[in-house]
């Protein structure tokens, strides 16, 4: 996306050309890359390692709410990337392609790709906080 960018910016500026690609292909890798930067973000977020190497563990009250909301994350993912696969397919049985005459479904494949794995990364944030060990069984530690 980025050399997509870029060449468009170079032809537009630098010879006064509209960049000759449709803007179908601009929007698929735009929407792919905030898909995926999804999963990237969350795992980014929730690094068990940072939490282990400092001795940190949660309070039990901070496990199961912690839990508890990666659960409820996950699920809302979950039904997102069901509502985006819906649309995937509907969008592949009716071979359905954009006014420049691109097919579609690889736009529509990012929202599936992107919302399953963040739906997956929640899963197992909601599993670690789970079997995490309360600070209160970890004898006298903060």
């Amino acid at each position: 996306m980025v050399a997509i960018v870029i060449q468009d910016v170079v032809l537009r500026y630098g010879y006064n050309q509209l960049l000759p690609a449709d803007s179908d292909i601009i929007d698929r890798d735009f929407a792919w890359a905030v898909m995926l930067a999804c999963g990237a973000a969350l795992v980014w977020r929730h690094d068990p390692t940072a939490a282990a190497l400092s001795g940190w563990q949660p309070r039990p009250w901070q496990r199961i709410v912690g839990c508890i909301v990666a659960a409820v994350s996950a699920l809302c993912f979950s039904v997102l990337a069901i509502v985006a696969l819906r649309r995937l397919s509907y969008s592949i049985a009716t071979d359905e392609v954009s006014l420049a005459g691109q097919p579609t479904w690889p736009l529509h494949l990012a929202p599936v790709v992107g919302f399953g794995l963040a739906a997956l990364v929640l899963i197992g944030v909601a599993i670690a906080r789970f079997w995490s060990t309360p600070a209160s069984d970890r004898g006298g530690a903060p």
